[in-house]
């Protein structure tokens, strides 16, 4: 465990094993430079999570990326916008980096960040952002049975991360 913003941070065994197998490959640069991002990534959430006094249930890091578990009843009562800027706060933190480290590698990681987590594919920042916009209505509920439920019955190992 580590603490970043008077929250713990779970890191998954997973995670242990893609720095040795990084290390043992030599492209342990390449991977700190990935894990700076995705921290950088995640702690624009955060922020925007503190600001708005959500309670923080879980923090990890695993192979599949970070995850942040959050209070589901403090949430739900949030106002869209507030939504809006939480899920877009990964994003902005990446930009940002981007054009402050412009022409680096660390500035193209950066970039990959910012288009990947736009996508709107569940359970990605984009997906959730446009969920915002179009959760109460017919779209809202398609995109809900078509994206959502099936990735997540798919991916078990996300049932167990999201909500340990």
């Amino acid at each position: 465990y580590i603490r970043i913003y008077y929250t713990w941070m779970k890191i998954n065994y997973s995670f242990f094993f893609l720095c040795l197998f990084s290390l043992y490959i030599g492209y342990f640069n390449y991977l700190l430079l990935f894990l700076l991002s995705l921290l950088i990534h995640e702690i624009g959430h955060l922020l925007f999570i503190k600001i708005y006094n959500i309670k923080i249930n879980s923090f990890s890091l695993s192979l599949y990326g970070g995850c942040l578990n959050i209070n589901q009843i403090q949430y739900n009562s949030t106002k869209k916008y507030k939504k809006l800027l939480i899920y877009s706060g990964g994003v902005f933190l990446n930009s940002l980096c981007y054009l402050l480290f412009k022409n680096t590698l660390f500035s193209k990681i950066n970039l990959i960040y910012f288009i990947f987590n736009l996508l709107p594919i569940y359970p990605l920042d984009g997906y959730n952002i446009l969920k915002i916009f179009i959760k109460n209505n017919k779209i809202g509920e398609y995109l809900n049975i078509l994206l959502e439920k099936p990735i997540c019955e798919v991916l078990t190992y996300e049932k167990y991360w999201k909500y340990s």
